[in-house]
């Protein structure tokens, strides 16, 4: 699997992946009569299943192409600090990191416009319709609407009940408001220099591999190129499949509570998600006979009551080198060392140091309360938030390990991160 990686990806895997969003694409839910929604709604259940099946199989092969390469690297140079194969591997091009840049852009154009980044500053929340009344912010609006058009059908996180960037773009208006008006390198600027690092140390590794067997050399450069490969799968598979496909389920889904609130049925639109498919299926095709709302309030307040839950931090019995205490990352360690040294500990996500005021933030709407600097402490991080990077000191995250995706991420923007710190 490791040697067709490349192959698969290009050929087979990514092919088939945009041929279902091109499907999804191709269609046009509003002028579809009922029963073309009913095949419609049939097909896109069967799409994304196969997506997810291809997700699953992609998803395997990754760690372990990342895994070798990093353990040949440390047998190889015996690096003096973790993360340091991770500086061959950065500085690539995938679909997360361009569109981050790509928000950025308009920065450029805001900065030979007088007296716009005064303006923009001055802005509380609602920038995308301020600026729309502003003429003289065309080159801002007009980037913006590009941006959505181009990478807006995405969700800001993995549910088909949250409206996608191009719905709702207030966080990604808010996040291009950081980015206008943020002092420092752009992101478009770190990538070059990430890139440049990245040939720097391939270069620098293979001179100290000269004087190694053929065998040696060969076998670095083949998983050098494999973890290559992996590295911009993790990132382009997670894009399309985890997160684009979601944003084309919610439209479908929404198309279908919108014929049901025609026919009648109340409360449809925002209700419909809450069924499971068969039982929207169920009542687009006899909307007077099978209204879905008895079966909408169970589902409802299970959603209520999930949301007052604290999760734990592990399912089922422990393992007997965690029932010793011998993992060093469980939550109950996590708190006694910071009870003993004020200490709060993860797993090395990016490496550096930075210093700042810690800003938590919970969900994307609360991105504009991030401020230049300050150090990004999230539940986690999904590819929507990926714009804030250029505007934090450094993030902490509570889940995760070195190779989840706001690890990976932070690493190709060079932003010091600390994963997987319990509490």
């Amino acid at each position: 699997m490791l040697n067709d990686l490349e192959a698969n990806w290009t050929r087979r895997w990514e092919p088939e992946v945009r041929s279902h969003l091109a499907f999804w694409d191709a269609f046009d839910l509003s002028a579809a009569a009922t029963p073309e929604l009913v095949e419609h709604l049939d097909a896109a259940w069967e799409r994304l299943r196969a997506l997810w099946r291809m997700h699953c199989e992609i998803v395997i092969p990754l760690g372990r192409a990342i895994g070798e390469f990093t353990k040949l690297y440390d047998e190889l140079f015996e690096p003096d600090a973790a993360l340091r194969s991770h500086d061959l591997l950065r500085g690539g091009e995938n679909l997360t990191t361009l569109a981050a840049r790509r928000l950025w852009a308009p920065r450029h154009a805001m900065f030979a416009m007088p007296g716009a980044a005064d303006l923009i500053a001055s802005i509380p929340h609602e920038l995308a319709a301020t600026l729309a009344g502003e003429p003289s912010m065309r080159p801002i609006t007009d980037a913006l609407k590009a941006w959505l058009a181009e990478f807006g059908d995405r969700v800001p996180s993995l549910s088909p009940a949250i409206p996608t960037l191009a719905e709702d773009p207030t966080p990604v208006a808010r996040m291009l408001k950081k980015a206008v008006t943020s002092e420092g390198p752009s992101l478009e600027e770190r990538h070059a220099w990430l890139a440049a690092e990245r040939g720097r140390a391939t270069d620098e590794a293979r001179t100290t591999l000269r004087a190694y067997p053929c065998a040696v050399r060969e076998a670095f450069e083949q998983r050098l190129d494999v973890a290559r490969t992996a590295m911009l799968m993790v990132d382009d598979h997670n894009y399309l499949i985890d997160y684009a496909s979601t944003g084309w389920l919610r439209r479908v889904v929404r198309a279908v509570g919108t014929r049901l609130a025609d026919d009648g049925v109340p409360d449809a639109p925002g209700d419909v998600v809450n069924l499971y498919p068969d039982e929207m299926r169920d009542t687009l095709v006899r909307p007077t006979e099978a209204d879905p709302r008895p079966r909408v309030d169970e589902p409802k307040s299970e959603m209520r009551r999930y949301a007052s839950v604290a999760p734990p931090p592990t399912v089922g019995t422990p393992s007997p080198d965690r029932a010793k205490g011998a993992a060093g990352a469980t939550k109950e360690a996590a708190a006694r060392r910071f009870a003993r040294d004020g200490l709060l500990t993860g797993a090395p996500g990016s490496s550096g140091v930075a210093i700042g005021r810690a800003r938590v933030v919970r969900t994307l709407a609360d991105a504009d309360r991030l401020e230049h600097g300050e150090i990004l402490v999230a539940p986690t991080t999904a590819q929507p938030w990926v714009p804030l990077f250029g505007v934090a000191a450094a993030l902490i995250t509570e889940t995760g390990g070195t190779l989840n995706h706001a690890a990976i991420v932070a690493r190709e923007f060079h932003l010091p991160a600390v994963v997987g710190v319990p509490s």
